[in-house]
């Protein structure tokens, strides 16, 4: 749980299936929201939101969809009051291109040839395939930055007779939208490494490593020492790269020391009020078993990494997948008094007591985070990945 302060800085997070609402809506459901500096342009600022967890990568026939009825988006404050200034909107849209092929992807089998291509010659065995646009909002005006390019979300990997060259098609699915501004959609190994099942079993961590590391397991950046339960299971993810000058309030580079370089990022999922499920004769006209409509309902978020996750109350947990970071101050209770905190004590790991203000600078814009801020620049109590 580290800041963004626009310096080269990797900053994880990640929650699985982790509130009761996002438990039965899996295409919402946000697993992980990533913010850091771009290894390789240190002026830009890359974003990924993935979703859509415990993707098992042979699944067919339909694979891993985005959802055309869910809005993502790419949240950004940068004027430190807990409120999103720049919004990245990302919407997709499916087509069937071959319907009386029985899998959503074919190729070197029947007469289609494999596929080797996201359009044009070698992408006829894409029969379920889709295309997604990118909108930034800032100070309520919709700008479409896809550039006049239509953008094709890269799909499962279906395997080597299909595709013979997956990562020369995937390749294909990065996009530069001018600008120094780079998009990405597609199915990809899940990056995030947690042994949930001991999680879930009580804090019952495999006794390989226990609890608490030793000095050698601990400085071993090489290798992994504990199970992985989201290894071999992928996600969608959407990654977007935006030059820094787009992200700050006044659209310079600043040094990290200032206050104006440290900004908050999260990510969230909408649906629309109405879901109306189509009868047959509908479906036959339109193609689609559902239509929705009304305004946009969030359904979850992510900023910090496992707050919903390890930190917010069961009961609490859906409020908090709605609900805005500038209301966070109503779950203050959950982070002051952790019961993780208090687990983690029982099984012998030294932990600060009760209230627990030294995590206040997570949800604050403050010092050590924002080390150019001061006393008025706090803002409110507010879960962004900063």
């Amino acid at each position: 749980m580290a800041a963004l302060i626009l310096v080269p800085t990797n900053l994880p997070a990640s929650s699985h299936r982790e509130a009761p609402i996002t438990a039965l809506d899996h295409t919402a459901d946000v697993t992980d929201w990533y913010a850091f500096v771009s290894f390789d342009h240190p002026d830009r600022v890359t974003m990924i939101l993935n979703v859509d967890p415990f993707l098992e990568p042979s699944n067919g026939p339909n694979y891993f969809p985005f959802d055309p009825n869910v809005l993502y988006e790419m949240k950004v404050d940068n004027n430190h009051d807990g409120i999103e200034d720049i919004t990245f909107q990302f919407r997709f849209k499916t087509e069937t291109r071959l319907p009386g092929v029985f899998t959503g992807f074919a190729g070197g089998i029947a007469g289609i040839p494999p596929i080797t291509s996201l359009d044009g010659a070698g992408s006829t065995g894409l029969s379920l395939r889709q295309t997604y646009t990118v909108t930034m909002v800032r100070d309520g005006v919709s700008t479409d930055l896809t550039d006049g390019q239509t953008l094709f979300a890269v799909p499962s990997n279906v395997g080597p007779r299909t595709m013979p060259n997956y990562q020369a098609l995937f390749n294909q699915g990065i996009y530069e939208l001018g600008s120094g501004v780079r998009v990405f959609a597609g199915t990809v190994d899940d990056p995030f490494f947690i042994d949930l099942g001991a999680a879930f079993d009580s804090l019952n961590f495999r006794m390989g490593v226990g609890g608490v590391l030793s000095p050698q397991v601990d400085a071993d950046d090489t290798h992994n020492y504990a199970p992985d339960a989201v290894a071999g299971f992928n996600v969608n993810s959407i990654v977007l790269e935006v030059p820094i000058t787009m992200l700050t309030v006044d659209g310079q580079l600043h040094p990290a020391t200032d206050k104006n370089a440290v900004i908050g990022t999260y990510g969230t999922t909408s649906r629309q009020h109405v879901t109306i499920r189509r009868t047959p004769a509908e479906m036959t006209e339109s193609g689609n078993a559902v239509r929705t409509e009304g305004p946009w309902r969030q359904v979850q978020r992510e900023g910090n990494p496992l707050i919903n996750e390890l930190i917010i109350g069961t009961g609490s947990k859906d409020r908090f997948s709605v609900d805005d970071p500038e209301h966070d101050s109503q779950f203050a209770n959950f982070l002051l008094d952790p019961l993780l905190a208090h687990l983690f004590a029982s099984l012998g790991i030294p932990v600060p007591s009760a209230p627990r203000t030294d995590l206040l600078p997570l949800v604050q814009y403050t010092a050590p985070i924002c080390p150019g801020c001061g006393p008025q620049d706090a803002g409110p109590i507010a879960d962004l990945l900063r």
